[in-house]
């Protein structure tokens, strides 16, 4: 993958195999190496995780390890949230990890909440919109914030179903 300028020269390219990611920064000849479920605190300042982030690429919902399934629905609008939780081993209820508000009429994911065990939202995530592309539900961009930063992703082109080398998965330096 690669991700372009606003002067549209490449800036960032990404390879992986499943077990490590790699990225070339080409402004600063910066090569950087990652476990595939490493976050990316250092590069974006926000501490989502690289399997979040290629989920809610292919218009996936990254979904935390949960023990338990609530449906809180809002009797005063159309959105309905579902509430993920992991209970610990000895403790009557478990801790939210996630919350996933949709529409519930679409049910279109509106936004994501990814939650500490303190009960504070680490970060939250949200789709600009989806498009339909050669029968794949894929977003037109998303927004990933923190208390302290937001990175705001347009996706101006996408393929689907192209043949791949094994060797586009090589990074040059």
């Amino acid at each position: 993958m690669e991700i372009l300028s606003t002067a549209g020269q490449p800036y960032i390219s990404i390879a992986g195999n499943g077990k490590k990611i790699y990225f070339l920064f080409h402004h600063s000849k910066k090569f950087y190496k990652k476990s595939f479920n490493a976050d990316l605190n250092k590069i974006i300042s926000i501490p989502v995780k690289i399997t979040h982030i290629i989920a809610l690429l292919t218009g996936r919902i990254p979904v935390s390890e949960y023990t338990d399934v609530l449906l809180k629905k809002n009797t005063e609008s159309d959105v309905s949230t579902l509430i993920l939780q992991k209970k610990n081993w000895g403790k009557k209820s478990g801790e939210i990890v996630e919350k996933i508000f949709f529409d519930t009429k679409t049910k279109a994911v509106q936004h994501i909440e990814f939650i500490n065990s303190k009960g504070s939202v680490v970060y939250s995530a949200a789709f600009d919109g989806i498009q339909k592309i050669k029968g794949y539900d894929i977003p037109t961009g998303f927004l990933i914030s923190d208390n302290d930063a937001l990175v705001h992703l347009d996706i101006d082109k996408y393929w689907t179903d192209i043949p791949i080398e094994p060797s586009i998965f090589k990074l040059n330096q």
